[in-house]
């Protein structure tokens, strides 16, 4: 049997973390200075995390399902702002897809705070992360510890889940940018 591990990082895009409130626009150099970008406990804190769930070794070419979580920081994330949550494309991972909940491949976009979110597939943002589920704050914005959640591979509407590549690798990484 082939085993994969499923991993998780996140790339910061410093230009669209801010919150909307005009007087926080003004102080937010005063409240969130630039951070050392070498200072992954303070980016954290004040951009906001990432997690996976299971994190649990898989067989290559198997279905699964995986909760990919960005929480917000103290920054907040401002109204029009994107997450991009994606895989390489070089690989013959299973498309998402948020149209059919029966389908393979589906993916469950939601979110615990006020804002509302919008969804979308996408190749990019850059290579090779090119499968991407592209996740849009349509109205409001992310409150410090909000959660935008991605539910790959799905299967309360009956979806068999997301198909994992065929090929085996030390491990796959999901980029949350």
């Amino acid at each position: 049997m082939k085993y994969l591990f499923l991993a998780i990082c996140m790339s910061i895009v410093l230009s669209t973390l801010a919150r909307a409130e005009e007087t926080h626009r003004e102080n937010i150099f005063a409240e969130f200075p630039p951070v050392d970008p070498s200072d992954p406990i303070l980016l954290e804190r004040i951009y906001g995390s990432t997690t996976i769930s299971p994190n649990d070794p898989v067989i290559a070419g198997h279905y699964g399902t995986w909760t990919l979580s960005y929480t917000a920081g103290d920054a907040g994330l401002d109204d029009g702002a994107s997450i991009w949550f994606s895989v390489k494309s070089i690989s013959d991972w299973g498309w998402f897809q948020t149209r059919d909940p029966a389908a393979p491949d589906y993916a469950l976009v939601e979110t615990t705070g006020k804002a509302k979110v919008s969804s979308r597939m996408a190749f990019g943002p850059i290579r090779p992360w090119g499968k991407s589920i592209v996740v849009r704050i349509t109205e409001g914005y992310l409150e410090p510890g909000d959660q935008v959640r991605v539910v790959i591979g799905d299967r309360s509407g009956g979806s068999p889940g997301n198909r994992i590549q065929t090929m085996n690798q030390a491990k796959a990484v999901f980029q949350v940018s």
